[in-house]
């Protein structure tokens, strides 16, 4: 999402819980366009980014994952088939696709807030899009969170996968290790 009027960037990192933040953000601004080009040379862009801890974000992958297997009628598979075999090629769905969340991002600065820590974080949100002259949001909850997502990494093949395919994400955003 793109506001050049505010200078903005809310980059949308699939399965970060964005979605759900950007319907809030647009109710609360209804009158700004977000459908803007970048115009480099005119306009300097402030990014920001929802990122979420790579093992929760995983099981929404995951979640997702097994909507798109059940729509087409595949068998399902456990947590850790799931990721070994589309990361292998094997047995996938082929629009399903998964990156690191650092993928996602521009070589430049970028404002980050973390998807389990925004309610604690809330102020410095609204902090933020208030800086850009854009309307706080009154109020966020994820309408969809993954009950019990820990139980998958009771496998350790599943922690060694998550931790494999979102190494950078692990490296680069903060997050540590099971």
């Amino acid at each position: 999402m793109i506001s050049n009027e505010h200078g903005v960037v809310f980059l949308n990192v699939p399965f970060s819980g964005f979605e759900f933040l950007k319907e809030v953000l647009l109710k609360s601004n209804p009158e700004t366009s977000f459908e803007d080009e970048i115009i480099d040379d005119c306009i300097e862009y402030e990014y920001v980014a929802l990122v979420k801890n790579p093992y929760y974000r995983a099981a929404a992958i995951y979640k997702n994952g097994c909507k798109l297997r059940k729509e087409l009628k595949l068998k399902s598979q456990n947590f850790s088939e799931y990721f070994e075999n589309t990361l292998n090629r094997w047995d996938f769905v082929e629009s399903d696709v998964f990156e690191t969340q650092t993928s996602y991002f521009p070589e430049k600065d970028l404002t980050m807030f973390a998807y389990e820590k925004l309610l604690d974080s809330w102020s410095d949100f609204n902090q933020f899009i208030s800086s850009a002259r854009l309307n706080t949001i009154q109020y966020y909850t994820d309408p969809d969170p993954i009950k019990n997502w820990e139980t998958h990494y009771e496998d350790k093949i599943a922690v060694e996968l998550v931790n494999y395919i979102f190494e950078d994400d692990f490296e680069n955003l903060g997050y540590t290790k099971l």
